[in-house]
């Protein structure tokens, strides 16, 4: 492709509209990102994982990324369990082991039963994307509507779009400053590592 991506938001239309395309993402990611005129050095794996309505993907940037990050912006949630992680290297090991007992324990929040969250951690060699679904098709399931009309806490939907509110950047190795714990919607790629 001649056309330079210039950010995520894009690579995303593009694996929301094309099958094709989504599947190479997912497959090969460092081909797409470099045909699309992101360089990508040998020594980095890129690792692309694909949301679903009932499973979130979750990444918490390098260590030094994560002292440098701005937390008070963005979703109260998502801001409490990026401080706990931030200050409390325990606490960073529970949330990649068990995402949901963390995130009860920093926040008082259940996640619901209904929904699986998988937290990676970027290292120096291994950066990871989420691909997100795609917010024009999904929608809310019937236990979902009903948790939520009966007060019985966030669904599904509700936590993966709290999670996707958390800065809008994609992080320190995508241009500026890290948006939080999930990489959505917009950041330059060409600074991507």
């Amino acid at each position: 492709m001649s056309n330079q991506l210039e950010n995520y938001g894009d690579v995303l239309q593009q694996a929301w509209t094309n099958e094709t395309f989504k599947h190479r993402f997912i497959t090969d990611p460092k081909a797409i990102l470099t045909e699309l005129g992101t360089e990508i050095p040998d020594s980095i794996k890129v690792e692309v994982h694909e949301d679903k309505p009932d499973l979130r993907h979750f990444v918490l940037p390098e260590k030094s990324q994560i002292e440098e990050m701005d937390l008070n912006n963005g979703d109260p949630l998502i801001s409490t369990v990026m401080q706990r992680a931030r200050d409390d290297a325990e606490f960073q090991l529970k949330l990649l082991q068990d995402p949901k007992a963390a995130v009860k324990e920093a926040t008082g929040t259940d996640v619901p039963d209904s929904l699986t969250i998988c937290v990676y951690q970027d290292t120096p060699t291994l950066k990871h994307l989420v691909l997100p679904v795609n917010p024009a098709s999904e929608e809310l399931s019937d236990s979902e509507l009903e948790a939520v009309a009966g007060g019985k806490g966030p669904s599904a939907s509700q936590v993966g779009q709290a999670a996707c509110q958390i800065g809008g950047a994609i992080g320190g190795q995508f241009g500026g400053s890290y948006g939080g714990l999930i990489r959505t919607g917009t950041g330059a790629l060409s600074s991507l590592f």
